[in-house]
C-alpha cells in the first residue's frame, strides 16, 4: 500500500494541542480516539518536508497500528479494527493516500478549525475557545458578515466563511485591528 504523511493538530484537552506527523490513514483513528474536531490536518508550512510517499505492507501496518493505538475503551477491539474493520476486509490498504485536490474541492472551501482560529486570532476577534467547529463557523460567519456590511462591502449571502474571510482580509489589514 502507498502511504503519505500528514501534519495533524491533535487537541488532547482544552489547554493542550500537539502537532504530530502521521500517515494519512492514521487520521481517522486519531479522530475516533480524540473526537472528530480534535484531529485536524494542517496546511504544511513552506520548507516543512513530510517525506516521500512510502510503500507499506498492509498486514505489518495493521499490526503496527493495533500496537500503537491499542484497544477501543468500551468495545475491546483494536482501534484500527474499529475504524477499518478486520484485517481480511483490506480497507486499510485503500486508505493510505491523501485525497487529491480535485476530489476535495468542497473541503478546500471551508476552514479547518485550526486555520479558522489562527485567522480570528490574527485579527484579534475574540471567540469562545470551547466552541465546536460548527459553533466557530457560525460565529465567524455572522461576525464577518456584520463587519463587511459595516464597511459597505458587497458579498453573496451564500458565501462560505473562507470566502468571507478573504473579502475581510482585502479591506481590513491585520495591522489595523
Amino acid at each position: 500500500m502507498q502511504a503519505q504523511r500528514a501534519l495533524v493538530l491533535v487537541a488532547r484537552g482544552v489547554m493542550e494541542s500537539t502537532p504530530v506527523t502521521v500517515f494519512h490513514h492514521e487520521v481517522p483513528i486519531l479522530k475516533a480516539i480524540h473526537g472528530d474536531g480534535n484531529a485536524t490536518i494542517l496546511t504544511v508550512p513552506d520548507g516543512f518536508d513530510l517525506g516521500p510517499v512510502t510503500t507499506l505492507d498492509p498486514d505489518q501496518e495493521y499490526n503496527r497500528l493495533a500496537n500503537r493505538y491499542g484497544q477501543h475503551s468500551s468495545l475491546g477491539v483494536p482501534m484500527v479494527e474499529y475504524v477499518y474493520g478486520p484485517p481480511g476486509e483490506n480497507r486499510l490498504s485503500k486508505a493510505g493516500m491523501a485525497p487529491q485536490p480535485e476530489e476535495s474541492k468542497d473541503k478546500q472551501k471551508e476552514f479547518l478549525i485550526a486555520e479558522l482560529k489562527a485567522f480570528l486570532n490574527k485579527y484579534e476577534i475574540v471567540f469562545n475557545p470551547r466552541f465546536s467547529r460548527s459553533q466557530l463557523l457560525t460565529f465567524s460567519g455572522k461576525h464577518l458578515r456584520e463587519q463587511l456590511t459595516a464597511k459597505s462591502v458587497d458579498f453573496d449571502e451564500k458565501s462560505t466563511v473562507r470566502e468571507l474571510a478573504k473579502a475581510f482580509e482585502q479591506v481590513v489589514p491585520a495591522k489595523e485591528i
